[in-house]
């Protein structure tokens, strides 16, 4: 039978506050440093196909990257304002996603989806997917721009709700951060 003070029905006591900004520190390590890495290596493969629009965004979007890393930096010589670098960190990071996924969206690269297609499937899928395209009543372009829509769309959708969560993340912790950089020695 369970009681009132049973250990099922007893709600965990809250973090110590450094407990709190270890585990922030660990998080924005590492969600700076993929961050750098995924960005860096897109930057990087736009360059060397000289795609400038995608370079300039792997460059910014690393630098976001880039600026969390420094939070932790800051954290770590016992300055809280760290935890505003943090979250500025990720605004930044999804207004350049969302700002990117609206210029893609409204900029499609048609000739480059074309040649994707075309090298990565046999001329049997290709005319199955033409197919396709035909029962449907869509230009071969218009499937290419629908696909490209949708795939930004959700790359937009998957950014806002992560990079939101985690400035939400963040700032729930501020006053634990704080406490935990004040009272260290």
């Amino acid at each position: 039978m369970l009681t009132r003070y049973s250990p099922i029905l007893s709600k965990a006591p809250p973090l110590l506050p450094s407990e709190t900004l270890s585990r922030v520190v660990r998080t924005a390590r590492m969600n700076g440093t993929v961050t750098l890495a995924i960005a860096g290596t897109f930057a990087l493969i736009s360059a060397s196909d000289h795609d400038f629009s995608g370079t300039g965004i792997g460059i910014a979007i690393a630098a976001a990257g880039a600026m969390e890393l420094h939070g932790i930096t800051v954290i770590h010589n016992r300055d809280e304002r760290g935890v505003s670098w943090l979250i500025w960190s990720q605004f930044i990071l999804m207004a350049l996603v969302l700002g990117y996924a609206y210029f893609r969206i409204t900029h499609p690269p048609l000739e480059d989806l074309k040649a994707s297609f075309n090298a990565l499937y046999s001329p049997e899928k290709l005319a199955e997917l033409k197919s396709a395209e035909d029962q449907l009543g869509l230009t071969n372009d218009q499937a290419l721009k629908l696909l490209n829509s949708f795939s930004w769309g959700l790359i937009a959708f998957v950014t806002l709700l992560y990079q939101g969560g985690m400035m939400l993340y963040y700032s729930r912790r501020r006053a634990a951060i704080s406490e935990a950089v004040t009272t260290e020695e």
